[in-house]
């Protein structure tokens, strides 16, 4: 029921998970698609956020003049869980490793795929061979194009490869080189914003803060150096986004920004106090998207809404049709409302705890143990679920029916597109 499967083909000893899904165009044009994953784009850090220290005015900047979900969340913490999260529609929910990394789950039905007669690319500052992520697009896309390192003219800033400015740099140059009623979809991901926090030789006119300790702590950074890599970050996006609105490519393409995962709250306290026990805010991460035609006004939506959600949204909004076999659900789709949810994976824990939030109450599973939160309260971080128990009971059903739902279906997603199926 949740995943829109019809009445008549909903099968319990099958398990039939497939959805026909027709999409009309929304606009005269084949919109370009330009999804930019931004590393560790936590949005308690983020001038999305209370933060007192502004560390993102660029992204703040395109978000108020964007349609912006605001209660988007990611199911992984880590950066290769995300990006299979992306491309299939299914949470890696792995307890050993990466979905990327085994051979088993190589073979997954990408609605990206479904994208006909657009050229495809999946750019990244260094090597594609990390966490074997390469296989998550090839394998799946066809034709796809993967741009990485010693492939660029910019040279490398550390082990991460190019810096996030230069890599955004060299994506406007490659994309503006294309046919101008050639429509493409480029998967753009980033990686400045993460430990050692290089700031590159050449960083045009960005200018190195430091602020007092304290100052840092209450702004939700332990450091400096975090500080001032999220603001690198930031200032690259801004750069990105001022050569595309100057450019013909503007007017017909969608600028999607979202991040890989959150990050650990550091105890910020303008959080309240239920989000930093439950720490959600590992999960949470802006969702932007941007074109003067497809949203002509800004909104905020704060309607919950998930990564999977991500490709089956973007084909709505271009108007592509496809078969739908994993967990994403267009964030659109008015019959979808009725139940909006939000399912985390812990997997840096043995055993893995793993949560699923709803109208603002969120089950948390530890060792068996399940906590419900009630985000409503911002002061309250005890177990309510005595409190609500029928609001407990439904989650906690739906929150381990979608654990178990993932780990079967990441296995039963196989790609329906491949030239020799």
């Amino acid at each position: 029921d949740y995943l829109g499967v019809p009445k008549d083909q909903q099968n319990e000893d099958t398990l039939n998970f497939t959805r026909e899904v027709k999409n009309t165009p929304r606009t005269d044009f084949k919109p370009n698609i330009l999804l930019i994953v931004m590393e560790s784009l936590s949005t308690s850090k983020t001038s999305l956020s209370k933060t007192p220290l502004d560390p993102t005015p660029n992204l703040k900047a395109l978000a108020d003049e964007s349609y912006y979900f605001d209660e988007y969340y990611v199911p992984s913490q880590g950066t290769a869980r995300s990006m299979f999260g992306i491309v299939s529609g299914i949470a890696d929910v792995t307890s050993f490793q990466t979905a990327s990394r085994n051979p088993a789950l190589a073979d997954q039905n990408a609605i990206m795929n479904y994208f006909d007669g657009y050229e495809k690319f999946y750019f990244l500052g260094g090597s594609a061979n990390w966490a074997e992520i390469r296989s998550v697009f090839t394998n799946n896309i066809q034709g796809i194009h993967v741009f990485e390192e010693g492939m660029y003219d910019s040279p490398h800033t550390d082990v991460w490869g190019l810096s996030d400015l230069d890599l955004f740099k060299e994506v406007f140059k490659t994309l503006s080189k294309l046919p101008s009623d050639q429509p493409f979809f480029a998967v753009v991901q980033s990686a400045s914003f993460h430990r050692p926090y290089t700031i590159p030789e050449n960083h045009d006119d960005f200018e190195v803060k430091n602020l007092p300790q304290d100052v840092v702590l209450n702004g939700g950074f332990f450091s400096n150096e975090e500080w001032n890599s999220m603001r690198l970050a930031d200032y690259s996006l801004g750069t990105l986004i001022k050569l595309i609105k100057a450019s013909p490519l503007y007017k017909n393409t969608l600028i999607v920004v979202t991040g890989d995962h959150g990050l650990p709250d550091e105890n910020a306290p303008y959080l309240s106090l239920p989000r930093r026990t439950s720490e959600i805010e590992k999960f949470h991460v802006p969702f932007i998207l941007h074109n003067p035609t497809l949203f002509p006004e800004p909104k905020v939506d704060s309607r919950v809404v998930q990564e999977q959600d991500v490709m089956a949204t973007l084909a709505h909004l271009a108007g592509i049709s496809y078969t739908n076999t994993g967990l994403g659900r267009d964030m659109f789709d008015p019959q979808f409302d009725k139940r909006r949810v939000a399912f985390n994976y812990f997997h840096y824990v043995q055993p893995q705890p793993y949560g699923l939030l709803e109208n603002n109450f969120y089950l948390l599973v530890r060792n068996k143990n399940e906590t419900l939160f009630n985000f409503n309260d911002p002061t309250n971080d005890h177990d309510v679920s005595s409190e609500y128990p029928e609001v407990y009971s439904h989650l906690s059903e739906m929150t381990h029916a979608y654990l178990e739902t993932a780990r079967y279906i990441m296995f039963h997603n196989k790609n329906l597109r491949r030239p020799d199926k």
